[in-house]
């Protein structure tokens, strides 16, 4: 054998026998057990795993809870492995599981056994088991609080037509009974029975309201009612008058609960029915904190090892295995499974056991009141920093509640020993406020740490910064340094005079550096006027990083994921097949549109095999849609140049095609969702409708604009005179994409901050500034210098931010604008993507559908108005280039 062959062979044995050792580690002992309180696991986990491996619920929505509510036993199937999730709820069925939320199960059952007669049938069975534990529930439920004696008679109450039909029914049933060697006394009995089970079917098998389960979940979760001035969410629903008085207050507490929520057309329904499965997800919802009073131990954690485990328990060695769980306060728990005890676990959307966990998972575990481990779920591991203010803090139940900068809700778990610091001094949680700014970082899905700030101010004084305005960017007037910005439907105007900082993560910027479409937080010293005292352009930037068209298939909404089947991506104003399925995340407040009309995430389902459009954008550096739009109707792709926009018909033209717009059109703009107030005529676009008899813009990228400038301009001209700073150009062309000048001589100054290149031979060569200004000096003698040779130059106003010096027949260098896919700082190389070339003779930005890439070791940088170096630009900035072919000459950050 060759000894390159055996060497593969040992490395291969010894990366499996590595594998092993990390999931199962050396065996310990007891003795190695003392400070570690371990759990076992039931004995009767396989039953259970059978009993909730349901077959019709894979690809359900609500299947997240169906499985944590029935591993739990607080809900349970219909036999023969199905759950029947679009089945309506009866209120026998609410009643059973709201007993069994609150603990009471086994009560109800031993009442009922109880209650049950001893009476002759004949052997037969004419009531089940579940009859006679109603009888047992409805009892425990009245002593409970659960039920009132009035809602028991109501609901058991029948008509004389329902009398007689109930007899008749059971007159029927019983000639079933006949000839069967029954005595009279047997009959009369098997009689009784049958009228009693139909006179269930007819009061307790029926559907149960909505309202009546919102109240019964929220006393069998120990709920306080919610009275008088208090109640305020029931009033948020239109049809809130049709609801039972009795119910209200015990409706408003399991609202703001959040165990209940209402439709998204603002109606509760509460007449109507539920199905099994909003059952399980209403359940899921009040759980935890009910378990908790009942016992259970309930924890989150890392799984640190999962180790072979031997020990003697009752005078007999066992071998199991525990499962080592660093908890959040840096206590350790241990959980034991073996061939004799188990759990049920879930994890990655799959039902299973304890043998499916791994090191590194991130887990909730579940213990019974008899200290047995009964479920485990893994959850989501992520570590991210949020930035907003306090909407609620929950310092009994340990929770908080943020609105980050971009109008997105957040709530989190918060760890017992949580960091909390004020202007960077430690302090407890009871002392943060409503609405103050903080900053929190999540790690694991729990907040472990808050900063937050508050101004120390003399009082009787507005402080800096107590009046804060946010919202998005609509207009910019940078000639008169105006930034109009709107919030929802709300419009105002700020003046930003040229010394108001303007901040940007952790450097200054100027207003030329702001976008359409930046999320701002202005500050104010005054509480009227519209002059702010600092403005914040939030970061990290919300962009769009895609826009997908495709035929949605799946909806899995415990992954909160859609996938669309024969994918397209927006490509630089076209569009691109992939060769896969493209699977999407959805975001916390995703936008959904169909027929101009915005749906909740949860009726997705009712639209599968339809297709849509997605924007995608970039949520704490993972991916996910934005906004989503069904398609209806046929398709059109426009590009051209906008001909006009009629805000008030909500209409927009291209190429002579009249297109409506409404707020589910996806308007993009440099990576940005935008307003429609911020398409104009003259801006070139890529136009994608839909619809039948009249087109609806799903899409809209603006492409290029004559309108928008980075405040800079570039000149080609030659140099008729040169001071000791400052230059003339005579009649040269403004070529930036806005305007063309030739009619008379420009004047441009000149800092030491100006550079200077010579690229007039075969190397490029930086001038100083003295160097191009002394050569004033030479041109009397004869001697080379810098009069009459042609530039480009940047200015910014009347100052030149950098000079390229070139020769006279050099034909004019591409202007371009594009996207940074990448940078190599090494070899200086920038691959550039969305690429479109200024064209002088159409006066208008033409698609360059090639990548290309870009020699940059002799280019300039200019940033927020700034020379820069290389290392000062990010790999996702948006650019203006200066390049000759594949040489980048001037670098423009846009």
């Amino acid at each position: 054998m060759k000894i390159g062959k055996v060497k593969k062979q040992l490395s291969i044995a010894l990366a499996i026998a590595m594998i092993f050792t990390t999931l199962i580690q050396s065996p310990i002992n007891a003795q190695n057990l003392d400070q570690l309180k371990i759990y076992d696991g039931i004995e009767s986990y396989n039953q259970l795993y059978n009993n909730v491996n349901f077959r019709d619920i894979s690809n359900h929505w609500s299947k997240d809870s169906v499985y944590k509510m029935s591993a739990l036993s607080i809900i349970r199937g219909l036999g023969q492995s199905l759950f029947s999730p679009e089945g309506t709820l009866t209120r026998q069925e609410a009643l059973t599981l709201v007993i069994r939320l609150a603990g009471l199960e086994g009560q109800g059952q031993a009442l009922g056994n109880e209650m049950a007669q001893n009476v002759d049938t004949g052997q037969y069975n004419i009531l089940e088991p579940s009859d006679y534990w109603l009888r047992g529930y409805i009892e425990v439920a009245k002593k409970s609080g659960i039920l009132t004696d009035d809602e028991v008679k109501e609901i058991e109450s029948l008509s004389e037509n329902q009398i007689e039909d109930i007899a008749k029914q059971a007159e029927q049933k019983l000639g079933t009974y006949n000839n069967k060697n029954l005595s009279q006394e047997q009959l009369e009995n098997i009689k009784t029975q049958l009228n009693e089970k139909v006179k269930i079917t007819l009061t307790w098998k029926k559907p149960a309201e909505r309202e009546r389960v919102a109240a019964w979940v929220a006393k069998g979760a120990g709920l306080a009612s919610v009275q008088g001035n208090s109640q305020q969410s029931v009033y948020n629903f239109r049809d809130w008058s049709n609801m039972d008085g009795r119910y209200v207050p015990m409706i408003e507490a399991a609202l703001q609960a959040g165990i209940i929520s209402g439709n998204t057309d603002g109606t509760f329904r509460p007449k109507s029915s539920l199905k099994r499965s909003e059952a399980a997800r209403i359940l899921d919802n009040a759980h935890e904190k009910t378990l908790k009073n009942q016992g259970y131990i309930i924890g989150t954690g890392t799984i640190e090892s999962i180790e072979a485990l031997s020990r003697t328990k009752e005078n007999q060695k066992s071998q199991d295995n525990l499962i080592k769980i660093k908890n959040y306060d840096n206590s350790s728990i241990g959980l034991s499974y073996g061939a004799n005890n188990g759990f049920v676990v879930y994890k990655n959307g799959q039902i299973g056991l304890a043998n499916s966990l791994r090191p590194g998972d991130y887990v909730k575990y579940y213990i019974n009141n008899q200290g047995k481990v009964v479920y485990v779920e893994t959850i989501r591991n992520e570590d991210i920093n949020i930035k907003g203010n306090i909407e609620d803090i929950n310092t009994e139940q340990k929770t908080i509640t943020i609105r980050d900068y971009y109008g997105q809700v957040h709530k989190y778990d918060i760890i017992a020993d949580v960091d909390v610091k004020i202007n960077k001094e430690w302090t407890e949680l009871k002392n943060l406020l409503y609405d103050q700014e903080v900053e929190v970082k999540v790690s694991n899905g729990k907040v472990v740490s808050i900063e937050g700030s508050l101004d120390q101010g003399e009082d009787g004084y507005i402080h800096p910064g107590e009046r804060i305005d946010m919202g998005k960017v609509l207009y910019i007037d940078r000639e008169k340094g105006k930034l109009t910005v709107i919030d929802g439907e709300k419009q105002a105007e700020f003046l930003i005079d040229p010394s108001i900082p303007i901040v940007k993560g952790n450097r200054n910027i100027e207003i030329n550096s702001i976008k359409e479409g930046d999320t701002v937080r202005l500050e104010f010293d005054q509480y009227q006027g519209n002059i702010p005292m600092k403005v914040h352009v939030l970061e990290p930037e919300r962009e769009i990083t895609n826009i997908y068209k495709g035929t949605v298939t799946h909806y899995n909404p415990s992954k909160n994921q859609i996938i669309i089947k024969d994918p397209y991506y927006y490509n630089n104003a076209s569009w691109s097949k992939t060769s896969q399925d493209k699977v999407i995340d959805l975001g916390y407040n995703s936008q959904i549109y169909i027929n101009g009309r915005g749906i909740s995430k949860e009726l997705l389902k009712n639209y599968l095999n339809r297709d849509i459009y997605v924007a995608l954008g970039d949520n704490f550096g993972k991916e996910e849609a934005v906004k989503l739009v069904f398609k209806s109707g046929y398709e059109k792709n426009y590009q051209n140049a906008v001909q006009g926009v009629t805000f008030g018909d909500r209409k927009i033209t291209v190429d002579y095609n009249s297109v409506y717009y409404d707020d589910s059109t996806i308007i993009v703009k440099d990576g940005r969702l935008v307003q429609p107030y911020n398409l104009r005529e003259d801006d070139d676009v890529f136009l994608v409708s839909h619809g039948l008899s009249n087109d609806t813009a799903s899409f809209i990228s603006i492409e290029g604009t004559k309108h928008e400038s980075t405040g800079m301009v570039v000149y080609r001209g030659e140099i008729e005179e040169i001071e000791q700073y400052g230059l003339e150009l005579y009649r040269p062309t403004i070529i930036d994409g806005l305007e063309k000048d030739n009619r008379r001589n420009r004047d441009i100054k000149l800092s030491e901050d100006t550079k200077i290149i010579d690229s007039r031979g075969k190397e490029i060569e930086r001038v100083s500034v003295k160097e191009f200004t002394d050569s004033r000096f030479l041109k009397d003698k004869g001697k080379d210098s810098y009069y009459d040779e042609d530039v480009y130059v940047i200015a910014k106003g009347d100052m030149a931010l950098a000079i390229n010096i070139i020769n006279s027949n050099t034909e004019h260098q591409t202007i371009s604008i594009s996207d940074i896919k990448s940078i190599d700082r090494e070899k200086e190389i920038m691959t550039l993507k969305n690429v479109r070339d200024w064209s002088e003779f159409r006066e208008k930005w033409n698609v360059n559908s090639a990548e290309i890439e870009l020699d940059i070791s002799e280019a300039m940088f200019i940033k927020d108005g700034k020379p820069v170096s290389l290392n000062e630009i990010r790999g996702t900035e948006s650019i203006y280039i200066m390049r000759r072919n594949d040489r980048g000459y001037i670098v423009i950050c846009r």
